[in-house]
């Protein structure tokens, strides 16, 4: 049965490595904000700061890099949803619809 269902599986990876590249990067790219000065780092530093979920406040962005975004993705997409990760601004809840349709 293993054998058999090889095909399946690597479709599924392949899949799943298309997906995570398309949809990280575009959750990045929609997610990343602004280059600011921030005191939410401990020293504080310069990091990417994106409007949080309340809409008025700031806060420093999950999506780091294009690879962390990828991490996303493959949670979102198995439908595993651990919610260490979301978006909050309307193109990065589009994508995410996207991404977990797709999923």
């Amino acid at each position: 049965v293993l054998v058999e269902s090889i095909l399946s599986f690597n479709i599924l990876l392949i899949v799943l490595v298309f997906g995570a590249a398309f949809f990280g990067s575009m959750i990045y790219w929609m997610e990343k904000g602004t280059w600011k000065y921030t005191t939410y780092t401990d020293p504080p530093s310069f990091a990417y700061m994106r409007i949080g979920a309340d809409g008025e406040t700031e806060e420093p962005t999950p999506f780091t890099s294009i690879p962390a975004a990828f991490w996303w993705f493959i949670v979102t997409a198995t439908t595993v949803g651990y919610g260490d990760t979301y978006p909050t601004t309307f193109g990065g809840k589009c994508v995410a619809a996207m991404a977990m349709m797709m999923g």
